[in-house]
């Protein structure tokens, strides 16, 4: 009669012990993939960061990128250097493909970059000098 005992919690412990795996099998899991491009163009935009709820991936080559999710309702944000952000929501209930499209930021250059710097003085001064004559 002892020997049954400890035979009957051994038992127990395997079937506590599946029971999270079978859980875990259960567990529904959707995808959200598609690519970030560049709008007006179509090009592919490499090294984005697409942003799911609080999962992360960087897009390849083609801009494509893929991510794993459970069901829900996610906020999204949508970056790469050079571009504005795009910033949303979605609610993931299958799998779905999605593309981004950023709009380009405008290209400065040290032109621009100067003149951002030198610009507001010179035009507050000439504001100054022009209060003045009047």
């Amino acid at each position: 009669m002892k020997a049954a005992v400890p035979l009957v919690v051994a038992c127990a412990f395997v079937l506590l012990g599946a029971l999270p795996a079978a859980l875990a099998e259960d567990t529904v899991f959707y995808s959200i993939s598609g690519k970030v491009l560049e709008a007006g163009t179509g090009k592919a935009i490499s090294g984005a960061q697409v942003t799911v709820g609080t999962k992360t991936m960087v897009s390849d080559d083609a801009g494509f990128f893929k991510l794993d999710l459970l069901p829900g309702n996610y906020s999204v944000e949508v970056t790469a250097d050079g571009y504005w952000k795009f910033s949303g929501n979605l609610s993931l209930e299958g799998n779905l493909s999605r593309d981004f499209e950023l709009k380009k930021k405008p290209d400065t250059g040290a032109c621009g970059v100067i003149w951002m710097a030198l610009g507001i003085p010179v035009v507050a001064i000439a504001l100054a000098g022009w209060y003045r004559l009047t």
